[in-house]
């Protein structure tokens, strides 16, 4: 996963080419960053900290906004229900495999 961080004009996602691993984070936590942003065109300037703070709690918001979907959460259940039925030493069938 890259740092991430909202464009300030229209709030859309822009995906940096910074890795964020924690060896990539600690070498440019305290740097700023400046790119063109895909959305809006402007440059933008960010912070790598509060790049990665806003991605992390971004990517809760929408994980809470896909449980909050009936459909998802329902995928999400029968997820959880298919696991729990399946016993551990019984490997599962790929459904995505043609044997």
């Amino acid at each position: 996963m890259n740092v991430r961080f909202l464009c300030p004009k229209t709030n859309e996602l822009i995906v940096t080419d910074i890795a964020a691993t924690r060896e990539v984070l600690q070498e440019h936590w305290s740097e700023v960053i400046s790119c063109r942003c895909p959305h809006c065109g402007e440059i933008h300037s960010f912070s790598v900290r509060d790049a990665y703070i806003d991605g992390i709690l971004s990517a809760t918001a929408q994980d809470q906004r896909d449980l909050d979907n009936p459909l998802v959460r329902f995928a999400h259940f029968e997820r959880q229900r298919l696991e729990a039925a399946t016993p551990a030493a019984t490997p599962r069938r790929n459904p995505h495999s043609r044997s």
